[in-house]
Parts: C-alpha cells; structure tokens; sequence
C-alpha cells in the first residue's frame, strides 16, 4: 500500500509516464492510461482510488500498464482523461466504459486482444451538443408521448416538437446539431423526459439522466418529485427540466465515483501521433500462438444457459417513489438474428420469459401474482416480445464497438400485445475460453393499465402504474447445424 501511495505521489508531481512491469509477453500487450496530472481534483482521485485497481486488473491478466500526460501531447482520438488504451501488434482499442467497472475493463483487454477496433465513427443526428476542449459531449433525447388524462385534441407531433424547443431553450451548454461525429473517447448523456397529465389538467414531467456506459440505471433524477405545474405552462416546465438535466452533466463530469467523470483536453495540447510518442504498434511476435483473431462473429444467437450462482436475468421495480418493491425473473429464452453483412437494422429476433419465475422473493405475494387475477401463468404461461425494427448509433455488430441500439417491437401479455421500444447496449466480447459472446444489457418501462392490471397504493399515481424493467443477457452463437428456436407466445 505504502509503495502505491509513493507511485501516485510521483506520478502527479512529475506528469511522467509509469511502467508497471515489463511486458514479458508481447502477444499480451500493454495498457495505456492518459492522465492530465494535477489538472483537477477528478484526476487526482482517479490517481488514488482508481487507478491501482485498473493496473491490478491489468497485470492479472499478464498485460503491462503505462500512463501518460496528455497535457504534453495526444492523438487526435483522445479528447478526455482518463483515457485507457490497449494495444499489441494486432491493433489498438479505446476503451468504452466506467473506469470503475473492473469486470468491463477485464473483458475490454481479452476482446481487444484478439479483435482490436475497427475505428469507426459514431454518428448521431438532431444532436444536442457540447464541445468543450477537445471533447464532444452529445445529448441524445427521449421525450415520451404524454400519459394519464391527455386532451383529446392533442396532435401528439405538435406537442413532441414543442417539447424539445423548450429542452433546447432550457439548455446554457448543449446547442443543436443535425449531425455530429463522435470520436472514440467523446461522451454522450442520455436525457429522458417522462410527461403525465393529471384529471386537474397538472402536468407531472419526470426527467432521467443516463450515463452512456448504463443504459438501465439513471445517475440523476429529480428526486421522487417531478416538475410539476398547469397543462398550460407546459413549456416553462420542459425549460426548467432541460436546465437541472444540464447541470446533473456538468456534475457527473467532476464525480469520479460511478466512473463517468472526465476531464476534457484543452483545444491548445498538441496533436501528436502514436508513434512519436513512443507508442508504435509492435511487430508479430515470431510465433504468434492460435487465438480467435480470425474467428467472425455469427449471424444467429441465443440466450446462453443460466448459470445456478448467476444473477437474474431481468430486475423489475416500480417507479420511485414505490421502488422498495421490487422482483426478478430467471427463466429468459431468445435468439436474435443478422443479415451477412451483421447491420444492426437487419436485427430481428424474439425474448420470452416463463411467468412464474417472476418472483418478488415472498411465496403469498407470488401465489397472487400469478393467480388469474395478474399474471394468470396457468393460461398464459410466458411474456414475450417480438423484435420488428431495430436502429443504432452503431452500423453493424463488431469486436470493440459496444452499439446504442433501439428495438421496437410488439411485447405481449396476459393475451394483450402493446407496442414496446427497449433501449439495449449490445457488446462483442470473448469469454475465459475465447469463444464469442454478446453482451446485452437493456431496460423498458411498462405501464399496467393496458393489460388491466392494478398497482399498489391508488394515492402513488402513475407511479404505481409503472414498472421498470433491467435486463442483462449473454448470448452464445447459434451453431450452424443447429435447429433455430421460434416459439410462439
């Protein structure tokens, strides 16, 4: 401990590079962290409570850890600090992810080591952004129809394009964009917005804010209380929500505990290349053990086997301010399928869950849950939901590129089928064994009402009449000989 101390003392004093030990096997390659020493206080905590961490999980993996000043010099990839890099002669990869999420950084390093980037550009349309430095930060918005007692002359397209003008208007920092192309380490927010009318004309905007990295888990929300005020006044209320959102960004920018903090580098450090820096890919080693370099992605996948200790495969929870109930559901089948070419908007499939695993963890509440009066698991035995059309911030499925992806589709229920958009975050990886996986990890809300179901506690409305949904699946390919799974609902 004393000598981690002493290595981050140094490191902040002198703005150096730190070799953590040498690289005793090229195949494995070296892990480059770029730092801006003494540049903010972010940046000393990731010093101190980060990063031995990363350089532990590193070295477990045989992979030498280095760091750099990016305040000396950087690529023209690198737009915030900390920033981690992997490379060995096969390529070089940008991190995506929570520096604090170590199970991510292990897979980033044994995906990156056998299938490095292919450097494509992530674009975004009808963008609000905010270029700070060298850094764009994106803020995609959501800005759901109206819920609860909507006028009956409402044009529901009208009122989507006065909302966000107000969101803009609300904004100091963000500025709208038609386009925008996000480099490897820029940052996107995303920014929910979740309007409910009252039989009193009172309009209930509940907000969101979601980190890139996490697409089921919002790291600000405006407490239990939404905005709340006249129907008529709707657009001040969007303004004011729009306004908290930007400031939760700024926030979350200098917090380095969820890892979604960073530090932007200034537009005045130099532009440099890899190689002037020292960082020159390394030649093949002379006898290059097998790996699953080669190995394609496959077009079909499956729901893998669930494993006795693993966690759920879907979480459920009421809206706050009724999330202390809560439940899960292990029994999860799917398949998900591509064109040749592996384009996110080929993307068909299907998921269904067997009712009675959904389990709130207390057998009375359970037996009510699945009794004729809710689930009715006897007559409908699984939930399912159809995949129809899927759009991404991502062109096609690939080694190192964790895809924003959007599915619609038809989601149905006690025999009652809704139309459902799912948020997902869908990652090649390679397992312990180096075989592929998919990596997906989703949420959805659901209202109740439509399959004439109640919540709890009349006086929570609409809390008590939404369920959120977290879901993390990991998908195997779908051998080639092997019959593909449709079953119907």
């Amino acid at each position: 401990m004393r000598k981690c101390i002493l290595w981050v003392a140094m490191a902040v004093v002198t703005g150096g590079c730190s070799w953590s030990r040498p690289n005793a096997d090229p195949e494995l390659g070296r892990l480059i962290v770029f730092v801006q020493p003494g540049g903010s206080s972010l940046d000393l905590d990731f010093h101190r409570n980060h990063l031995p961490a990363i350089r532990r999980t590193a070295n477990g993996l045989g992979v030498s850890l280095v760091t750099r000043n990016a305040a000396r010099g950087a690529p023209a990839e690198l737009t915030v600090t900390p920033a981690l890099v992997y490379q060995n002669h096969r390529g070089r990869s940008i991190y995506y992810g929570r520096y604090t999420t170590l199970g991510r950084v292990r897979t980033f390093l044994r995906t990156a080591r056998f299938a490095p980037q292919a450097g494509e550009t992530l674009r975004r349309v009808r963008t609000p952004v905010w270029r700070i430095g060298r850094a764009t930060i994106a803020a995609p918005l959501k800005i759901a129809p109206p819920t609860g007692q909507v006028p009956e002359d409402l044009d529901a397209t009208v009122f989507a394009a006065g909302a966000r003008r107000a969101v803009l208007d609300g904004f100091r920092r963000f500025e709208p964009a038609e386009t925008v192309a996000l480099r490897g380490s820029d940052r996107s927010f995303y920014m929910d917005f979740y309007p409910w009318i009252s039989e009193d004309d009172e309009l209930f905007l509940s907000v969101a804010l979601f980190s890139q990295f996490h697409c089921k888990q919002p790291i600000y929300t405006h407490g239990d209380e939404p905005f709340v005020g006249p129907w008529s006044q709707r657009e001040r209320l969007f303004r004011e929500a729009a306004t908290a959102l930007e400031n939760a960004v700024v926030a979350q920018m200098a917090e380095s505990a969820n890892g979604d903090g960073f530090d932007p580098i200034p537009a005045t450090v130099p532009q440099t290349t890899w190689e002037a820096l020292g960082l020159e890919l390394p030649p093949p080693p002379a006898k290059a053990r097998r790996s699953v370099a080669g190995k394609p992605l496959a077009r079909d996948w499956r729901v893998g086997a669930l494993q006795p200790d693993a966690p759920s495969r879907i979480r459920f929870r009421f809206a706050p301010p009724l999330d202390t109930m809560s439940g899960e559901v292990r029994d999860v089948r799917g398949q998900l399928r591509f064109a040749a070419d592996l384009a996110f908007t080929s993307m068909r499939g299907w998921f269904d869950a067997g009712a009675a695993s959904l389990t709130m963890g207390e057998p009375d509440l359970d037996k009510a849950l699945h009794s004729e009066t809710y689930l009715n698991v006897k007559t409908f035995p699984r939930v399912r939901f159809d995949l129809t059309a899927t759009a991404s911030d991502r062109s096609r499925l690939a080694y190192g590129e964790p895809a924003t992806v959007t599915m619609k589709g038809t989601f149905t229920l006690r025999g009652v089928v809704v139309p459902l958009t799912v948020r997902a975050i869908l990652e090649p990886a390679v397992n312990e064994s180096g075989e592929p996986r998919v990596l997906m990890q989703a949420a959805f809300q659901l209202r109740l009402a439509p399959f004439e179901m109640e919540g709890p506690d009349p006086s929570q409305m609409p809390a008590n009449d939404i369920l959120l949904f977290d879901v993390t699946l990991v998908l195997e390919p779908v051998a080639a000989n092997a019959q593909k799974e449709d079953p119907q609902p």
